[in-house]
């Protein structure tokens, strides 16, 4: 299974994680933390490949339109978070994460987030940053 997750999982996973913060959160909010962790913003293609194999790996749960990862993984994960490295390494942590949580495939759903989509979680989180300023 070490082949299966990226370094862009990783992010996502971790990104989504912070979002979160132990319950559920919006794209935006997801798109702002990864922002926040490396100065970069996930492409459609990233978040769809990220949350589908998530989703197909029992880490993440979806209730009207937010995200979260389920309760179970919240400890192993908040772990590998506080570990050493800093936000900047949250990627690295959450790919190491992915590689070793022993994970199962028990579905075959994907998530398709339109492009549409992905550009006004966007424009929300810009909306969010300037409005803080």
């Amino acid at each position: 299974m070490d082949n299966l997750w990226t370094q862009s999982d990783g992010w996502i996973l971790m990104s989504l994680y912070a979002a979160a913060n132990g319950g559920q959160a919006e794209l935006w909010e997801i798109i702002g933390a990864a922002d926040i962790s490396s100065r970069t913003i996930p492409t459609k293609q990233e978040l769809n490949s990220t949350f589908s194999k998530l989703l197909q790996y029992g880490v993440l749960e979806i209730e009207d339109e937010k995200l979260g990862i389920r309760s179970l993984h919240h400890e192993s994960i908040e772990k590998i978070q506080r570990s050493k490295g800093g936000i900047y390494k949250s990627s690295y942590k959450g790919l190491q994460w992915l590689t070793k949580a022993e994970l199962s495939q028990n579905s075959s759903d994907v998530v398709e987030m339109t492009e549409k989509q992905v550009t006004q979680a966007f424009e929300k989180y810009t909306e969010e940053v300037k409005s803080k300023k």
